[in-house]
């Protein structure tokens, strides 16, 4: 990872017509805006679209960026604000159409009589693709601020300046999603109470 002053640097020098620079910013960040995009989308291929349009815009609009958050976070504020433009405009709850992960494999799976213990048959994977599923069922707000805190690790603080609300916006959509998940996975007897 970068350290803030040298992302500074690089910020000024792309400004400046560097390729170089910005070729480094990309390279620092594309995976964090893919995963988020991916998270919140649930698809690979449009995720892999809005990060290149992600950084597209990064590059028109960044002589606007003016230091007042860190650089991160105006990439993953244009990368929800991006998410959330292709959630309006198919009006319709992404879901996992690659093939890996399908709503309802799992609920099929886990009701089995051949599994008779959920810890049996519920690796990390298995899990994982539970609250993958969930979310994409929940509130955009909820998503979004899930998988900012959960899975790309953002403070509240960086959490609130992306999505431009307070922390106490953050915690209480926080807990909603964290309820929202835990109510879901007690379905198939398990404890969700880790979430919380």
């Amino acid at each position: 990872m970068i350290d803030i002053d040298s992302v500074e640097t690089l910020v000024r020098s792309a400004r400046e017509g560097d390729r170089k620079a910005f070729k480094t910013l990309y390279n620092q960040y594309k995976q964090s805006v893919y995963r988020t995009a991916y998270r919140l989308l649930g698809d690979r291929m449009r995720a892999e679209d809005i990060t290149q349009e992600v950084f597209v815009n990064i590059h028109h609009k960044l002589n606007t960026f003016e230091f007042e958050s860190t650089f991160s976070t105006w990439c993953y504020r244009i990368t929800v604000n991006a998410c959330y433009d292709v959630m309006r405009k198919h009006k319709r709850r992404a879901k996992y159409n690659d093939g890996l992960i399908e709503p309802g494999t799992y609920e099929a799976q886990i009701k089995s009589p051949r599994h008779t213990q959920p810890e049996e048959i519920l690796n990390r994977k298995e899990l994982h693709g539970l609250i993958n599923e969930k979310l994409q069922s929940i509130h955009e707000d909820l998503k979004t601020t899930f998988v900012l805190r959960e899975f790309e690790k953002l403070s509240y603080r960086e959490i609130a300046d992306v999505m431009s609300c307070s922390e106490g916006t953050v915690a209480s959509r926080l807990a909603r999603a964290r309820d929202h998940l835990a109510d879901y996975l007690s379905k198939f007897g398990i404890d969700g109470s880790y979430l919380n």
